[in-house]
């Protein structure tokens, strides 16, 4: 639609004539009434106004200068003056400079809206004239950009030669990829009509609001441009940025208010002839985005992107165990302070470790199930689409969301044991275990031991312990020590006596014994196995480097 303004000094006349017209039909958005010259120039320096109906003689600026300055803001605009018998004289010297027609008072509304019908007309063949002018040489800049971008200069310069090249390469740039925040989580509810809609929209607003940007890339919830310079000029090139980063957000959110964009941001550079290197810095900046707040903008230069995340630095994270014992025991507030330094710890590691972030995860919802199992809760019981809730917590698009999210889930796991029905057995069971987890390593360790920490009487405690976990304490007990012993293995380097003195056994030979049957293989087996499948992988590993 085209935009247009009417001015009046005369109220009634304005008002009526704005409200005699039929605005939509005739492909106009109405931009409001004026009632002089100033106020009409005012409302232009706001609005981009395609047409301008306006009195020749009215206060404080009148028609004459109204249409100068308007024809000095949009040579295209296109005006209508409207004026009186006597004032037949003004309207001629409007139409010298630049109105299309004019109209004596009083207006005929049928006659104006056959003038307005004319001016679209008008508009719609301007802008198809230029984009004609323009086409041609349009796609012949962009072919030539995209085969920089993702060819390189060498095969840029042998294509096209280089006199163009050495253009580009005196020109300042700048690459960015925007992309649409938790588009995997919006696809989860919308319609395939509905996201196609937010894509057409995206899309619209980087390349309609956004004069300067140049979009050469589009894919589902993404999309790349570039930015260039008058000149090696590289402030100006900032400054450009910076309005377009502003303009493509507002556009976009007065079309989707509960909707954010991310940009990835390469360095600015004095030679367009790098946009394939800058391309790639805007893509790894944008790699980062998980351990930012959603609607960021992250530039390349601020993002350690260089840097591997170790072993060791995973192994200093909050651990699944230290969790799951908050939930345990229903703290909710030691479960928050857990997951706000498990958040902590991510951020600094950047943005690689979303994938540490998702196999935590799986481990905590692992590991929680396994509890509830012992308790006689299924899964079922916590009306929980309990995949469903991994892939949105591990989707998320920043690390914030993804530990919010993790939380609101572990105080839905821990208000469940709460109202259990059998909540009184339940806790005294779990606290039975949190004793035994405790103490699990001591030789020593029997079952009248942790039934006088819970003061109860062994014989009772050994009824409700098995109904409650659906195994004795004797083999309950052993299967926490072997399953303590199977993490030290594939952890740690200590042989195999010392393991199982760690573990709670006073003899190698008993814990070798103990370890086969409930494994069905000897410790020492077990470590091999595991020592096997670390140099397969980290032959796979070196493979997919060498590929």
């Amino acid at each position: 639609m085209y935009r247009a303004i009417l001015c009046d000094d005369n109220e009634i006349i304005a008002q009526g004539l704005s409200g005699a017209m039929p605005w939509s039909s005739l492909g106009i958005e109405f931009g409001g009434c004026c009632y002089d010259g100033l106020a009409a120039k005012e409302l232009l320096d706001q609005e981009m106004a395609d047409i301008l109906i306006s009195d020749v003689r009215m206060p404080f600026m009148d028609g004459l200068e109204l249409t100068r300055y308007a024809r000095e803001k949009n040579p295209d605009i296109r005006v209508i003056i409207i004026s009186g018998y006597d004032d037949f004289r003004y309207a001629q010297e409007a139409i010298k400079l630049g109105a299309m027609d004019y109209l004596l008072k009083p207006v005929d509304p049928e006659e104006l809206a056959g003038l307005l019908k004319r001016a679209v007309r008008e508009c719609r063949q301007r802008e198809e004239q230029k984009a004609l002018a323009s086409k041609d040489e349009q796609n012949r800049q962009g072919e030539q950009m995209r085969c920089l971008i993702y060819d390189g200069p060498k095969v840029f310069e042998a294509r096209y030669g280089s006199g163009p090249f050495q253009k580009v390469s005196r020109t300042a740039s700048v690459v960015l990829v925007a992309a649409i925040d938790n588009f995997d989580q919006l696809k989860l509810r919308l319609s395939a009509e509905e996201q196609q809609g937010i894509n057409r929209d995206f899309f619209r607003c980087m390349e309609k609001y956004a004069p300067e940007l140049c979009v050469f890339e589009r894919r589902y919830g993404s999309a790349a441009g570039y930015i260039l310079g008058n000149g090696r000029d590289r402030d100006l090139v900032r400054r450009k940025l910076e309005d377009c980063m502003g303009l493509v957000r507002r556009a976009f959110r007065k079309i989707c208010p509960d909707v954010t964009i991310t940009f990835g941001i390469s360095r600015v550079r004095r030679n367009a002839g790098e946009l394939q290197r800058s391309y790639t810095e805007a893509m790894l900046a944008l790699q980062e985005r998980f351990v930012y707040p959603p609607g960021s903008d992250i530039f390349y230069e601020q993002v350690d992107t260089g840097r591997d995340v170790t072993t060791e630095e995973f192994d200093k994270l909050v651990t699944v165990s230290e969790l799951v014992e908050r939930i345990r025991q229903g703290d909710r507030t030691g479960a928050r302070r857990q997951l706000d330094e498990l958040k902590r710890q991510l951020q600094d590691l950047g943005g690689r470790s979303y994938l540490f972030m998702k196999l935590f995860v799986g481990n905590i919802f692992t590991s929680i199930f396994e509890d509830l199992q012992q308790f006689g809760i299924e899964k079922e019981d916590l009306d929980i689409d309990v995949m469903g809730e991994y892939q949105q917590i591990t989707e998320m698009q920043s690390v914030e969301q993804a530990m919010d999210r993790l939380y609101q889930y572990a105080v839905r796991v821990m208000e469940l044991i709460e109202s259990n029905s059998c909540s009184s057995n339940v806790k005294t069971v779990m606290k039975a275990c949190r004793y035994i987890e405790e103490h699990y390593m001591e030789q020593t360790l029997n079952m009248d031991d942790v039934a006088g920490h819970i003061h109860m009487s062994p014989s009772y405690f050994s009824v409700i312990f098995k109904r409650e976990t659906g195994v004795s304490f004797t083999d309950y007990l052993i299967r926490l020590r072997i399953r303590k012993s199977q993490e030290l293995m594939q952890n740690t380097d200590l042989k195999i006596y010392e393991i199982s003195a760690r573990v709670g056994y006073d003899t190698a030979a008993y814990y070798s014994t103990a370890f086969r049957k409930e494994t069905g293989v000897s410790p020492t087996e077990y470590k091999k196995s595991i020592s096997r499948k670390t140099q397969g992988d980290r032959k796979e590993a070196e493979s997919g480097k060498e590929e």
